[in-house]
């Protein structure tokens, strides 16, 4: 799920439950960073055990 924080949102796991991870980014640059994002439709996020 990719979303933008400053709108409401909501968001709720089924009966089985979620695997997930979460990531919260803010500052003045955020809305360019994430309408890039949704104008590509493509997100991709590598993540590497550390």
């Amino acid at each position: 799920m990719f979303l933008d924080c400053r709108r409401p949102h909501e968001y709720c796991a089924g009966k089985d439950g979620w695997a997930y991870r979460f990531f919260h980014f803010d500052g003045n640059s955020v809305p360019f960073y994430f309408n890039q994002v949704i104008a590509s439709n493509n997100v991709c996020f590598n993540l590497k055990d550390t």
